[in-house]
């Protein structure tokens, strides 16, 4: 006695009733004529990716096309040897339609361009990724102590490098500070990020970091910060229309704050994590 056939499976790996010996054939061939396309890559894809040196990066992409496409991954244009022993890549292709290429302890040889190949019969696709090595951010103009007068302009300048550049936060006894028409966060190329405050007052006073991070780390620059208030009484011997003028201003000063609070005193400290 012959053996029964075996079942057949769509592309979902769903059975299909075997009604003659050629159904098996006849379905690929009316399923591949129906959907039937060339490989193409879902949108979405970060062209250019950051890892630090000693990390690993997995690189996901997701590859539609009928008949299920073949998967290639190269490295500056040429295969990537999974079964080298000196290899640090390795790939996942999962149904077709989602391939993982995974990079373990990347360094600088490791930079460059990687390549995704799909083929099928209807045709190819091709994904570039550029892989680059994320250092960490380093100030190259940290944060110090500053004095400032009441009433003269308060500004905070760092220099902060890193690959790729770092975003920057600001924070005052390690809340975050936050602009508004007082204070003013700003950002001059290539790296200078400035913390600019109107008409500062004593309740300004206290400690002020930089926080920069990017893939590779976080790097921390902190300086204490003291606003000199006047004295009330220095103004007594003066004539009357300057008297009116500074407690004019002290008043605006005043009305000012109520749309930033400030916020409680800490330890300044510098750090890197």
């Amino acid at each position: 006695l012959m053996a029964p056939p075996q079942p057949v499976l769509d592309k979902n790996k769903k059975i299909i009733p075997l009604l003659d010996p050629y159904a098996e054939q006849a379905l690929d061939k009316a399923y591949a004529e129906q959907y039937a396309c060339a490989p193409w890559f879902a949108p979405g894809i970060e062209e250019k990716r950051y890892c630090a040196e000693a990390d690993s990066i997995s690189i996901v992409l997701n590859v539609q096309g009928y008949p299920d496409p073949q998967i290639v991954w190269k490295f500056r244009g040429v295969d990537i040897d999974v079964t080298d022993p000196l290899c640090r890549c390795k790939i996942h292709t999962y149904g077709g339609s989602e391939t993982i290429l995974t990079i373990s302890g990347f360094n600088k040889s490791n930079v460059g361009q990687y390549q995704c190949l799909a083929t099928n019969q209807y045709g190819d696709a091709q994904q570039n990724i550029f892989v680059d090595l994320a250092t960490r951010p380093e100030f190259v103009q940290p944060m110090s102590n500053r004095t400032f007068g009441a009433g003269q302009p308060l500004k905070l300048e760092v220099r902060v490098e890193g690959n790729p550049a770092p975003t920057v936060k600001w924070m005052k006894e390690w809340k975050p500070v936050v602009g508004s028409s007082r204070v003013k966060l700003g950002f001059e190329e290539p790296c200078t990020h400035t913390l600019t405050i109107a008409e500062p007052m004593g309740r300004d006073s206290g400690v002020y970091s930089c926080v920069a991070s990017n893939e590779a780390g976080q790097s921390t620059s902190s300086g204490n910060v003291t606003v000199e208030e006047e004295d009330p009484d220095s103004t007594q011997s003066l004539p009357k229309f300057i008297r009116d003028r500074s407690t004019s201003r002290a008043r605006r000063r005043a009305a000012l704050l109520e749309e930033d609070e400030p916020v409680e005193d800490a330890p300044a400290e510098s750090t890197e994590e």
